[in-house]
């Protein structure tokens, strides 16, 4: 049973979900707060519920976007540990609560990492397996297969490890099941080779075939050879895949930057988009030009609105921006 004094924050897709199992597995039970995929916020919204002078632990979120919430927890004594790859505010180290605990920050903002991985040094690579899935879900494939050539991890379980890590992330999108309950079924399992049997696990893998089906084939609406743009049909798995399909996008041809854009299903003209680059430029800088705007070095999310062409509204952006085509 989780201690009410212990809280953990997380991001409810395949890296977060990854990273609490780690933590939990190796410390103790928290009570855990998690969403979906676009819920970045999440520290603000859910920080006036934590108990004063608790101890939190946040991961895979940044401390920028959740800069509120992280002043709300301090205010109230919390002691805090931040794991995280993402964008963080400025001496984040340095911030102390009301009792004069410094926040113990642990955070790599290494393109190559995420925070599966980094939790996965700190418990000494104790659930080398999840991270691995974790860091496939974030496309962080070379690290992933770098850590399973370590391990001495066959091809047949590289290759489930991978699927693991791509239906979670797949699912923090689509919401199949909801991530408090994905974390409370991974938390039944030793390894992700069980927790794949799961009903839970099977339940989020046929929604997954059903939102693939819709979305067999996509073509770019622009190719410059730099610049691609996917716009997917206004059908409700298009907002699902989005993050899915652009990882596999990427992973084809990382020279080139990657927007794929999908309605958002409640305002006309408004879209939802990921981005994916080689790191130079910076994906997270490229967000910046558009609303909402944010993620990290080779990916990032962002909406936009347009009463013109999409493909045309993000180019001038791009220009406007100094990026070019």
């Amino acid at each position: 049973m989780a201690d009410e004094a212990r809280h953990l924050i997380t991001h409810g897709d395949a890296d977060g979900l990854t990273a609490a199992y780690q933590v939990i597995m190796r410390r103790c039970p928290y009570e855990v707060h998690t969403a979906g995929k676009r819920q970045v916020d999440l520290v603000n919204i859910v920080a006036s519920e934590i108990p004063k002078g608790a101890d939190v632990v946040i991961l895979d979120l940044s401390s920028k976007t959740n800069a509120h919430g992280l002043e709300t927890l301090l205010a109230n004594g919390a002691k805090v540990e931040w794991i995280d790859h993402h964008t963080q505010v400025t001496n984040l180290e340095t911030k102390v609560n009301a009792l004069g605990i410094k926040v113990n920050a642990r955070i790599n903002e290494d393109k190559d990492y995420c925070t599966s991985l980094i939790v996965n040094e700190l418990t000494k690579e104790k659930y080398v397996d999840w991270a691995i899935a974790g860091a496939f879900g974030d496309n962080k494939r070379k690290k992933a297969k770098e850590l399973a050539k370590k391990h001495g991890i066959s091809a047949d379980y590289l290759a489930q490890l991978q699927e693991v890590g791509r239906l979670l992330n797949y699912n923090s999108f689509a919401i199949a099941v909801n991530p408090n309950e994905v974390l409370a079924e991974m938390l039944n399992h030793k390894s992700p080779k069980t927790f794949a049997c799961s009903e839970v696990f099977k339940k989020i893998k046929q929604q997954y075939a059903v939102d693939r089906t819709a979305l067999a084939k996509v073509n770019p609406v622009y190719d410059s050879g730099r610049i691609v743009i996917y716009q997917l049909p206004d059908i409700p798995s298009s907002t699902a895949m989005l993050g899915d399909i652009a990882n596999e996008k990427q992973a084809g041809d990382r020279s080139k930057m990657y927007f794929v854009i999908a309605p958002d299903g409640e305002v006309p003209g408004k879209f939802v988009m990921s981005i994916r680059t080689s790191g130079n430029p910076l994906a997270s800088d490229i967000a910046k030009l558009f609303e909402k705007g944010g993620g990290r070095a080779d990916a990032a999310g962002a909406s936009i609105t347009s009463h013109a062409k999409p493909e045309d509204y993000i180019l001038q952006r791009l220009k406007d921006g100094g990026f070019g085509n």
